[in-house]
């Protein structure tokens, strides 16, 4: 059998040739004809060249994303609770440009202290449920994700590795690096970088809906 299309071609095979290895791994089989080999690649290459271009089938590091990510959401764990005890403007700003919302406003004037306090107090609370249901779902995709020495992180992860991080963060189960199609390949990395972007974008959400019930 000869690999001659991106549905059928493993993934790690097709990056192999890519990096200067042989045509013949191409085959399942020896003694391909070295012209069936060159038109096998040409049919490859010409049927996966729009799909190679796709902005979302980037590979990223999705352990260092996740990674700052998580550093983000700890500032603002820690701001809500300097907050609780000292109103700091500053500090309050910081935690609204990371798209959390605060329904108490300082020029606000209220009926009394008291209530103003309360109002406050009301977002901190909000603040910190918001970022415990975000701090749980990072906790445990860190637990699905494979544990990468920090001698090969310093060299670069593998294809095998970032496979089994992209199985994992899109809860995929095992995936056999070895036997993964081309396309199914890029269906990984895609639904992968959608899903962090959308776990990056939930406060956004959150903001909405309090922006809308404040008007």
């Amino acid at each position: 059998m000869i690999y001659n299309s991106p549905e059928i071609i493993p993934a790690k095979i097709y990056f192999k040739i890519i990096e200067g290895a042989s045509l013949e791994l191409l085959s399942t089989e020896p003694g391909a004809k070295v012209e069936d080999l060159n038109d096998a690649w040409k049919s490859i290459e010409k049927e996966y060249k729009k799909a190679e271009t796709k902005e979302d089938t980037k590979v990223l590091d999705l352990s260092k994303r996740m990674e700052r990510f998580a550093a983000r959401l700890e500032f603002v764990i820690l701001a809500v609770k300097y907050l609780r005890h000292i109103k700091d403007d500053e500090l309050i700003e910081k935690i609204k440009e990371r798209q959390f919302t605060f329904v108490w406003q300082k020029q606000n004037k209220y009926e009394s202290p008291e209530i103003a306090e309360a109002i406050f107090q009301t977002d901190l609370d909000r603040i910190e449920r918001q970022t415990e249901t975000i701090q749980h779902k990072i906790d445990r995709i860190f637990e699905l994700m494979p544990k990468i020495d920090e001698n090969d992180a310093a060299v670069g992860i593998t294809f095998d590795e970032n496979v089994l991080i992209y199985a994992a963060f899109t809860d995929l189960g095992y995936i056999d690096p070895n036997i993964l199609p081309l396309t199914q390949y890029d269906a990984l990395i895609s639904a992968g970088n959608k899903k962090m972007t959308a776990l990056e974008k939930q406060n956004a959400k959150n903001k909405s809906r309090t922006n809308g019930k404040r008007k």
